[in-house]
């Protein structure tokens, strides 16, 4: 519609009756993640906030080799500003989605595996292999632009403050790790929040932080 591309359901080739067009190598959807991640920015909003898209992109956050451009599709998503209620909590649940997807794929921690400590997990992950590495820096990208964007959305005592919550604990882990991009990242993070902390207009959040 209009050029733009809405969402890519994944339909494999052979899987069912008039599956014939469906996708035989996930290689074929690269260029409609690119055209979503350009594009998303300038789409009209009923796009941008329409629930399956999400639901769709959240699916893809931990599966290889699509994880890297889901990840920077929902960042898009979330830098996107927004007064309407029902668009407000549409981004919620879809930070709650990706923390789902994500915390139950991330790997313990070396050596400890009855760590439960997410922020060592991140921090292990990123350490571990070079092909993580990307997605770590994705994954903290999109934390830092939904908080910048949305934590005002919250109100103290909610259960989605827990959402924000593990956010923050995978930022803190990606704050320890040695890396200048995603250092560069964490440190405009934490000087936004302190400004949105001390601000009179979030003063119901501060016990919550």
């Amino acid at each position: 519609h209009g050029g733009f591309v809405k969402a890519v359901k994944y339909y494999p080739a052979g899987a069912t009756t008039n599956s014939e067009a469906g996708i035989a190598r996930l290689e074929r959807v690269y260029p409609a993640l690119e055209a979503m991640e350009k594009y998303i920015p300038v789409v009209d909003t009923s796009i941008v906030f329409h629930a399956e898209l999400h639901a769709g992109l959240c699916h893809y956050v931990t599966i290889q080799p699509l994880r890297v451009q889901a990840i920077k599709c929902l960042t898009e998503v979330a830098s996107a500003s927004t007064t309407v209620d029902s668009q407000r909590r549409q981004l919620q649940l879809m930070l709650a989605e990706t923390l789902r997807h994500v915390v139950t794929w991330l790997p313990p921690p070396t050596g400890d595996a009855n760590s439960t400590d997410i922020g060592d997990q991140l921090m292990c992950l990123y350490d571990e292999s070079g092909d993580d590495n990307d997605f770590v820096t994705a994954l903290v990208q999109f934390l830092a632009a939904f908080h910048q964007k949305h934590l005002g959305t919250y109100t103290n005592g909610e259960p989605d403050m827990s959402n924000a919550a593990i956010s923050t604990r995978l930022l803190i882990g990606a704050t320890r790790i040695d890396e200048k991009e995603l250092f560069k990242i964490c440190v405009d993070h934490w000087w936004s929040l302190g400004d949105f902390l001390v601000s009179p207009r979030t003063s119901h959040l501060s016990s919550a932080a």
